[in-house]
């Protein structure tokens, strides 16, 4: 038998603690204020999108929904992006079939499949 092994999720953080935030359960809006001195107040509202994985790996086929993980502020160019995260194992020998495509959804996804 295989053990299943999971890491907690902060494994994965760079920020400290205190900067971490639980993952909304719909899409957030953001406000900023005070970033900069000429735009006083930066919003901006999160698309209604989900991330998806298809993939094969052998034969075996599935989804899986990607975790937004990190939200970068880009306040000088009133921009931001945020990064999606999945983690992913599997076995495979040189020469077996991988195939990972992804796709959006119309809904905001908290990783949840």
């Amino acid at each position: 038998d295989q053990i299943k092994r999971e890491l907690p999720a902060v494994v994965n953080y760079r920020a400290h603690p205190d900067w971490v935030m639980p993952l909304p359960q719909a899409p957030p809006k953001i406000r900023l204020e005070n970033l900069l001195a000429e735009t006083p107040l930066l919003e901006m509202s999160m698309l209604n999108l989900g991330i998806v994985a298809d993939y094969t790996v052998n034969g075996r086929i599935g989804r899986r929904s990607l975790v937004p993980h990190t939200l970068v502020l880009l306040p000088d160019q009133q921009r931001f992006y945020v990064v999606y995260r999945l983690l992913f194992n599997f076995q495979f020998q040189p020469g077996d079939e991988r195939e990972f495509r992804l796709r959006t959804e119309p809904q905001w996804s908290s990783g949840a499949t």
